[in-house]
C-alpha cells in the first residue's frame, strides 16, 4: 500500500512538474541553460513533504541521470543539467550542487555547495573576472558517503568517505576516509580509532 501510495504521489508531482520540465527541456534542446536555471530555482521553493516530491518529479524527467528514490529538501537546487544523481541520494536544506555526480546511497547536510570544480572563474590581470573564461569539471561524490553541514566540496570524494561540517574540500579525498578542515585533510580512515 505504502508503495502504491508513493507511486501516486510520484506520477501527480510528474504531472504537476510538467509545465517547468518542457520549459527547461526545450531551452536545453536550443542550447541555452536559462529555462533550466529559472525552473529550478522555482522547484526550490515549493515547501513541505509535497515539495520534496515535486522536485523529485522535476529532475529525474530533466537530468540525465536521477532515480525515483532521491530525496531533496527545500531550498536545494542543482544549478546545472549535466548532474547526475545515484539511488537513494538524500540531500538536505539549501543545498547548491553544481556539475556533479552524485553516488548511490550519498547524503549530504544542509547548506552543503558543491561547486564545478576549483576554476570556474579566471584569475588573470589581463581583464575583469567576470570578463574571463573559467573551466567547469565534474565532481563526484561516491556512493556512501557523508557531507557534514556546511561544507563546500571543489573535488572529488570517494566511496564511503565522511566530510566534516564545515569542511573546503579543494584537493581529492579518498576511499573509507574522514576527513575535515579548511583546506580538508584525511583525519583517519574510517573504522580506525586512531589519527592516521
Amino acid at each position: 500500500m505504502k508503495t502504491l501510495i508513493k507511486g501516486l504521489l510520484n506520477g501527480l508531482a510528474a504531472i504537476l512538474a510538467a509545465p517547468l520540465v518542457i520549459y527547461a527541456r526545450l531551452g536545453l534542446a536550443l542550447g541555452t541553460e536559462i529555462p533550466y536555471g529559472t525552473a529550478a530555482q522555482c522547484m526550490a521553493l515549493i515547501p513541505g513533504y509535497f515539495g520534496r516530491y515535486i522536485r523529485r518529479a522535476f529532475y529525474c524527467l530533466v537530468l540525465p541521470e536521477c532515480p525515483w528514490d532521491f530525496d531533496m529538501h527545500f531550498g536545494s537546487v542543482i544549478t546545472q543539467p549535466t548532474a547526475r544523481i545515484g539511488a537513494r541520494v538524500w540531500v538536505g536544506l539549501y543545498c547548491i550542487l553544481g556539475t556533479c555526480i552524485l553516488g548511490d546511497d550519498t547524503l549530504l547536510a544542509s547548506r552543503v555547495s558543491i561547486l564545478s570544480g576549483r576554476r570556474q572563474h579566471g584569475t588573470g590581470t589581463d581583464e575583469a573576472i567576470n570578463q574571463q573564461e573559467g573551466v567547469f569539471e565534474c565532481v563526484s561524490i561516491g556512493a556512501q558517503s557523508w557531507i557534514g553541514e556546511g561544507s563546500v566540496i571543489m573535488a572529488d570524494v570517494g566511496r564511503a568517505s565522511v566530510i566534516g561540517a564545515g569542511s573546503v574540500v579543494v584537493k581529492p579525498i579518498g576511499e573509507m576516509a574522514i576527513a575535515a578542515g579548511n583546506p580538508a585533510k584525511k583525519i583517519k580512515d574510517r573504522g580506525q580509532e586512531t589519527p592516521a
